[in-house]
């Protein structure tokens, strides 16, 4: 620097000061990327867990970005669905704005209100719900092995 006859610190505002961007507004966060596939049930899978995405992109491939608190699923570099990020395994995630109009009509179906029908039809049939619901992820599915077993 004797050379130049400047100190660091002179060079550095007189040549790079100027061509300095301002730091990001927003701090760095870790992503992971993954390309899913959008299973029959309309979810992508992520780290053991299932997150809904529109129902009519069954069997396409999507891209998601995964960070500590967000799941974004993308298609086309696009988000087309964003979840709060889950660390439980073999759950699902799941938007009522993401099902068919059919089962959007079932997820309606509150426990209570599962059980309160089965009542309807009497006690064991409340005790057989209640029974499918505890095995079930969530309590619509017993409500859909009901209509099978021609409960419903």
């Amino acid at each position: 620097m004797r050379r130049l006859k400047k100190s660091r610190r002179e060079l550095f505002e007189e040549l790079e000061r100027s061509t300095l961007k301002p730091l990001p507004s927003k701090a760095y966060e870790f992503a992971e990327y993954e390309k899913p596939r959008v299973n029959p049930a309309y979810h992508v899978e992520f780290d053991e867990h299932f997150y809904s995405v529109d129902y009519r992109l069954v069997g396409q491939q999507l891209e998601v970005r995964a960070t500590s608190s967000t799941i974004e699923v993308l298609r086309n570099h696009r988000c087309i669905a964003a979840h709060a990020r889950s660390y439980e395994p073999g759950k699902y995630t799941t938007k009522k704005e993401h099902m068919p109009k059919a089962h959007a009509a079932h997820a309606e179906w509150t426990p209570e209100r599962l059980l309160d029908w089965a009542k309807k039809t009497g006690p064991k049939t409340a005790e057989l719900i209640g029974e499918m619901m505890q095995r079930r992820v969530h309590p619509q599915q017993a409500f859909l092995a009901g209509e099978r077993c021609g409960l419903g």
